[in-house]
């Protein structure tokens, strides 16, 4: 298995995009031992769209970062569109995460002083394309998903829904294998909420990204391929 994660992107990445074993993660409380996730399995494949479920505190959150190569596993293993996260320095982390990952979340965290397309634009300019390719790749995306009067507009001046479609097309305008999103539409209405599901649908099923999504949204999860659950630091299907 490789560990040049810049080796790795959609186009070549294996048919398992993201693979797991027995992954813990527990933390030190006093004297005590607090476990969160305990011998966590799972394997994704490419153009998978998985919810994962589970009440609050349950430790999705904490599995998606593990994941992402953002926290440090306990014990087990993680290896994305190949590459296998231990042992590889914060610097390859950040080039594993910018070329093959993207993320959502329930809060956009856009850039606030930057304009839609300048918010896009930045996964690119880290990963080295010239300024004008990386604007006319942003623009496009962000056409594709409804914004294209919307380029030049700040967060401030965006609506919520529009704000999370910006997060969106950030989080897919380096075509990464895998898009690990963290209740993206949590923080939003029952008609935003349905038209960015659709959108994420769409491009789950067009552009054949694999999308690992924690999810409240029980009508969200059941278009899904598949739907796990979290319980008592354990994931099994559902």
């Amino acid at each position: 298995m490789s560990n040049d994660p810049m080796n790795s992107s959609v186009e070549n990445a294996p048919s398992s995009v993201l693979s797991c074993v027995d992954l813990s993660k527990s933390y030190t409380e006093g004297a005590g031992k607090l476990d969160v996730l305990s011998g966590i399995n799972l394997e994704l494949v490419r153009g998978e769209m998985v919810a994962v479920i589970g009440s609050s505190g349950s430790g999705k959150s904490t599995l998606l970062n593990l994941l992402g190569g953002l926290d440090a596993p306990s014990e087990g293993s993680v290896a994305v569109a190949g590459v296998a996260l231990k042992g590889l320095s914060e610097k390859q982390l950040c080039q594993l995460r910018n070329k093959n990952m993207g993320f959502i979340y329930q809060f956009h965290h856009l850039l606030p002083e930057f304009t839609a397309v300048e918010n896009v634009v930045m996964p690119l300019m880290i990963q080295g394309l010239k300024p004008k390719d990386a604007k006319a790749k942003a623009i496009a995306l962000l056409e594709r998903v409804g914004l294209g009067a919307r380029l030049t507009h700040k967060p401030s001046a965006l609506s919520g829904g529009e704000r999370q479609r910006v997060a969106i097309a950030r989080a897919l305008v380096g075509e990464p294998a895998l898009v690990l999103a963290d209740e993206p539409t949590g923080n939003l209405d029952e008609r935003t909420a349905q038209s960015v599901q659709d959108l994420m649908v769409e491009l789950n099923e067009s552009l054949g990204i694999t999308f690992l999504i924690v999810t409240h949204d029980g009508d969200f999860s059941s278009r899904c391929q598949r739907q796990l659950v979290l319980h008592e630091g354990r994931l099994a299907s559902l």
